[in-house]
């Protein structure tokens, strides 16, 4: 399985939205694995489209913060994954016109392309902010400056492993990966 993780190289102006514990966890899904992956890091910026999209069609899993580099998700391949890092507080946005949670925004593009997608949810203590906006309450609307606001966001390992594993369970089951050895 080919896993690809979006590394941003983003100015101070949009928030540079990393992941801070990205090399401890991605170490722990290679030490837990049941299922032979290679596991990449991805720098858009640095691609041409058609670099980008020869790479998207290669990935099984594509493992993202959320913001405008998940629209590579595009040039994959019907029945790949899409894993969704949403910072808080995204995952409770009530703005119809921006996300309006879990259900809205790349979920509903990564259905119709038949492409599955994974929401992964960042608590409150799991966000550093470069500068913490003043307006963030639960369920309240949020926009676009919530997000460029971002700083870094720290995965729970376990929880994120946890939900590797199924989306691999479920590539499998569809029969996107085939195995040729038992596991």
């Amino acid at each position: 399985i080919r896993v690809a993780f979006a590394v941003r190289d983003a100015t101070a102006e949009t928030g540079k939205r990393i992941i801070s514990n990205l090399d401890s966890t991605q170490v722990l899904l290679q030490q837990t694995q049941h299922i032979r992956t290679k596991t990449e890091n991805v720098t858009f910026e640095h691609f041409d489209v058609p670099s980008t999209v020869r790479y998207m069609a290669s990935v099984h899993i594509f493992v993202s913060v959320h913001g405008a580099g998940m629209t590579n998700m595009f040039f994959m391949n019907p029945g790949s994954a899409v894993v969704e890092i949403i910072p808080y507080p995204l995952c409770n946005c009530k703005s119809p016109d921006y996300f309006y949670g879990v259900g809205g925004y790349y979920h509903g593009s990564s259905v119709a392309q038949n492409i599955r997608h994974y929401p992964y949810c960042v608590e409150a203590k799991d966000v550093v902010w470069h500068k913490k906006p003043d307006d963030i309450q639960e369920g309240s609307r949020c926009s676009w400056k919530h997000l460029h606001l971002v700083e870094s966001v720290r995965l729970d390992m376990t929880r994120f492993v946890s939900l590797m594993r199924s989306v691999e369970r479920d590539l499998i089951q569809a029969g996107t990966v085939v195995l040729t050895q038992p596991i």
